[in-house]
């Protein structure tokens, strides 16, 4: 079941990239794009964010965001890279 529940968060997403230029991430006037979690592929809308490299980078909770703070850069640009994918 999490293998489906993935699969499906990840076409969402993909979804979502497609249609918005600036990432996985915002509002904009009345279009809402879905936030994801970089750590855990989950919805992360309300949660924390970080700017990474330019971008706004978003969190499902506090854990995935400590997470986040431990990495160093060239982690934080794979786990982007491969939220991306």
């Amino acid at each position: 079941m999490k293998i489906f529940k993935h699969l499906v968060t990840s076409a969402i997403f993909a979804v979502c990239l497609t249609s918005c230029a600036g990432g996985p991430s915002t509002t904009t006037g009345e279009n809402t794009v879905e936030a994801i979690c970089v750590i855990s592929g989950e919805d992360a809308t309300g949660g924390p964010t970080a700017d990474f490299m330019g971008q706004t980078v978003n969190f499902c909770c506090k854990r995935c965001k400590a997470r986040w703070d431990k990495m160093d850069d060239s982690g934080r640009k794979q786990a982007v890279a491969d939220l991306n994918k």
